[in-house]
């Protein structure tokens, strides 16, 4: 009993603090501001609580703690504390109380632990559920007060979408086989099985952002609050791809083919879609978002190579989650109207802000001695294991493209004059200037991160 209490824990402090938040709201409504550190210190205290829980142990063999599970369930609950404090100058934005936003981002973190932590697909499919329906409840909420009509209604059809073909495929492979445990993918050897797999594989990737499920609901995450952007993009996303490789352990054992094929396609196409997108975008808000999204593409890049690159996709995600949140914080500290090229005058006027944000746009690109250069040459040297050479020749490619588009925000930053940009929250640009440091510091000095995202291998 301790042991199984122990595994849920992480999900049990999640729950109890969106509890307490919106009991604090009702008793005593506090500074805004506080309620957000309150919410982010919370998911922090839940991805700690992972470290606690003993490895192996299951609870009923429905959901399973283990190294991966304790990496990826820091990388989500960090973000998640992260993307909530970059949110912070938009904590008022709306008449919904923060401790209600909080209270529903620590319940949609819960749901990604489940998925993260997941041994059946049942168990997952409700995991994503829990996960996807309180982002539903504040993209709907933002869009009536905005007076937009539907303005997430492309993410609300991806999630309903995206449930309702992994729970068809849950239902044909536990025809096929009689048991939806994550370990069946790999003896799903009748057409019928395959056939639910592939559904289910098609609902994971939606949720974990991979193109071309992704872009249905690009239009909304541009739109969103900054903190509940970078929160819809990763979150959900990181949950999304421990799934996917703890299916990989047992489909890469037994059809190697397919899914090299299968997810290397989804790799590229998710690097070169958002990737052509940005060299034309002038919204700043959409380059970062395209650049999240070219970041899932290169993990999944990891994902084709087998379970064997976990730590590949761990440090991937460690990177993507940096450099969205960093950008979408800066977005919150310049104004989230700003043109990638209406940033003139900001080196002059605010050379640190510059250096932050053109320090996570170079990582974002890949460009050394970032820890960006780190987790693209690792996945990349793991899809050249795998022989892998064209989609390596795709990511190197891309990148070259993404440092061009990073050049160019960083010329209009150093450009004389007044351009579109604001001073925001100093929250925002602590925010930005974390994330800078951290891609910075982890490029030069990358062991200690390695040595931490290899622990998802096993």
């Amino acid at each position: 009993m301790t042991a199984e209490l122990l595994v849920a824990l992480p999900v049990l402090v999640l729950a109890a603090g969106a509890a307490l938040l919106v009991l604090l709201h009702e008793i005593a409504p506090a500074d805004e501001r506080a309620v957000v550190w309150l919410a982010s210190v919370i998911a922090l205290a839940a991805g700690v609580t992972a470290l606690a829980g003993p490895d192996g142990a299951t609870i009923a063999g429905l959901v399973r703690h283990d190294p991966r599970a304790v990496v990826f369930t820091v990388l989500a609950t960090g973000a998640a504390a992260l993307a909530m404090l970059a949110g912070v100058p938009q904590a008022g934005a709306t008449r919904v109380p923060a401790a209600h936003v909080a209270a529903l981002l620590l319940l949609s973190t819960a749901g990604a632990l489940v998925v993260v932590a997941a041994q059946d697909l049942v168990v997952a499919l409700v995991g994503f559920v829990l996960a996807s329906l309180p982002l539903h409840v504040l993209g709907r909420v933002a869009d009536r007060e905005a007076g937009v009509r539907d303005a997430s209604g492309g993410d609300l059809l991806l999630g309903m979408s995206g449930a309702a073909l992994m729970a068809l495929g849950i239902a044909l492979v536990w025809a096929a086989s009689g048991s939806t445990d994550v370990g069946i993918a790999g003896v799903a050897g009748t057409p019928l099985a395959r056939v639910g797999l592939a559904l289910v594989l098609a609902a994971i990737a939606a949720a974990a952002g991979l193109v071309p499920f992704s872009f249905g609901a690009a239009g909304s995450r541009a739109s969103a609050a900054t903190g509940i952007a970078a929160f819809r993009v990763l979150v959900p996303g990181i949950a999304a791809f421990a799934l996917l490789l703890r299916i990989a352990d047992p489909v890469t054992l037994t059809a190697p083919l397919d899914w090299r094929v299968t997810m290397a396609a989804l790799a590229a196409a998710t690097i070169a879609v958002p990737t052509l997108a940005a060299l034309v975008e002038r919204s700043l808000r959409r380059v970062v978002l395209f650049a999240a999204i070219a970041q899932l593409g290169y993990a999944a890049v990891g994902l084709a190579a087998g379970s064997a690159a976990a730590g590949a996709v761990a440090t991937m995600l460690a990177l993507t989650a940096l450099t969205t949140i960093g950008g979408f914080a800066a977005l919150a500290a310049l104004g989230p109207g700003v043109s990638a090229d209406g940033l003139r005058g900001l080196a002059r006027t605010s050379p640190l802000a510059a250096a932050a944000l053109g320090l996570v746009l170079l990582a974002a690109a890949g460009v050394p001695p970032t820890a960006g250069f780190v987790a693209r040459v690792y996945v990349l040297e793991a899809a050249t294991a795998a022989q892998l050479a064209w989609l390596v020749a795709v990511g190197a490619l891309a990148g070259a493209a993404w440092a061009v588009v990073a050049l160019r925000v960083l010329a209009s930053a150093l450009r004389d004059g007044m351009g579109e940009w604001s001073r925001g929250d100093p929250v925002s640009r602590a925010v930005l200037a974390v994330c800078a440091l951290a891609v910075t510091a982890l490029g030069i000095v990358p062991g200690p991160l390695l040595e931490a995202m290899e622990q998802a291998r096993f």
